[in-house]
């Protein structure tokens, strides 16, 4: 009994960690994608 609620702990919130991650995907493309858009790309330190 006590692992099947465990079981049922775990995929309630397993699923709520997706949600994290996809506000920092959020974060981090939308940003991006603009400057890509914009011409105004950085792919790190100038040489």
């Amino acid at each position: 009994m006590a692992l099947l609620a465990g079981v049922a702990v775990l995929g309630w919130y397993v699923p709520l960690l997706g949600i994290p991650l996809a506000a920092f995907a959020v974060v981090d493309v939308v940003p991006g994608e603009i400057a890509h858009r914009r011409g105004r790309r950085r792919y790190g330190a100038a040489a």
